[in-house]
């Protein structure tokens, strides 16, 4: 097991750059993977502070997602991502601005008290509207509440948002887990480059799963997209213990030879593993761990939550 550091970045999360450069503390984005834009770094007993996918190459092990933290004060931009076929023939005619061949599904789960997301093209005739600020004048995006679900989550509420649904992530702080790519097609909500045309072209019909509260158990979030030939590519679990009850978790729903993030949410506990070793985590630790080890989590606090990826 490893301390993982992670990749910060200031990219398109709506802070104001003017308070950014005021401000060196604050930070939009945290990354957690090995994107090619920014890999995480792990401390390794022998060789000190080494990128991560040095090390996973040792292993012969590839990851295929990514987990990030995202703080986010404006709007982000209403995007969609194509399903594998449509991102298989984007990559091949369009390659600098689809990069790779890939969908992206993605989870994201509510780490402040609120959470607020739109998502998925609405069944309904209720209307919300953002404030009208200078920010999204003259942007089609300010229509974009008329036509998707707004959704507000409590902490730990998620919401998994397959390829081909449009969505925004409105303001709040999130863990997202998603597969690894870069194919974003922009409707609105953005001064960078929009694709109206083919924005719609990409937009699927399919139901987003939202559970808009985390009950007090442990909770696991999965992904698999048979269709699109996306299979578990990535889990994310929420581990909830409380000081005095160890939560043991059952092996038979992990695979060898993968890589697992451990970061800590809230509170602080104790992980140990079947070989007598253990670490404390606290708040804000993230650790990686490469291939499944039987593992038991003990809280040192009074509650505390986990978020175990892989």
């Amino acid at each position: 097991m490893s301390d993982c550091s992670p990749a910060n970045r200031e990219r398109e999360l709506g802070l104001d750059r003017r308070e950014t450069e005021n401000d060196q503390n604050r930070i939009a984005e945290i990354w957690y993977g090995t994107h090619n834009n920014g890999t995480s770094t792990i401390l390794d007993n022998n060789l000190g502070s080494i990128l991560l996918s040095s090390k996973l190459k040792e292993y012969n092990i590839e990851i295929k997602f990514m987990l990030k933290i995202l703080m986010i004060e404006k709007p982000l931009s209403i995007q969609v991502h194509p399903v594998k076929t449509q991102a298989m023939a984007l990559n091949s005619i369009d390659p600098k601005n689809f990069p790779d061949p890939n969908s992206k599904a993605e989870i994201c789960i509510a780490i402040s008290d609120k959470f607020y997301l739109m998502c998925g093209l609405r069944d309904d005739k209720s209307l919300n509207l953002f404030e009208h600020t200078p920010l999204y004048e003259y942007d089609i995006g300010v229509l974009t509440p008329f036509f998707l679900n707004c959704i507000k989550l409590e902490k730990y509420g998620s919401a998994f948002i397959p390829p081909g649904t449009p969505h925004s992530y409105v303001s709040g702080d999130c863990i997202e887990i998603l597969e690894n790519s870069d194919n974003v097609i922009r409707g609105g909500l953005t001064p960078k480059h929009k694709d109206i045309n083919l924005f719609i072209k990409n937009i699927q019909f399919t139901e987003i799963i939202v559970n808009k509260k985390s009950n007090s158990q442990n909770n696991l979030f999965c992904h698999s997209l048979v269709n699109n030939h996306c299979h578990d590519y990535f889990k994310i679990y929420q581990i909830n213990a409380v000081c005095g009850l160890p939560v043991a978790l059952d092996k038979s729903l992990f695979k060898e030879n993968r890589l697992f993030f451990l970061l800590c949410c809230d509170g602080s506990a104790n992980v140990k593993l079947d070989n007598d070793f253990s670490l404390n985590l606290k708040h804000g630790d993230c650790f990686c761990l490469i291939d499944y080890k039987p593992m038991e989590i003990m809280s040192t606090s009074g509650k505390c939550s986990i978020i175990l990826a892989f």
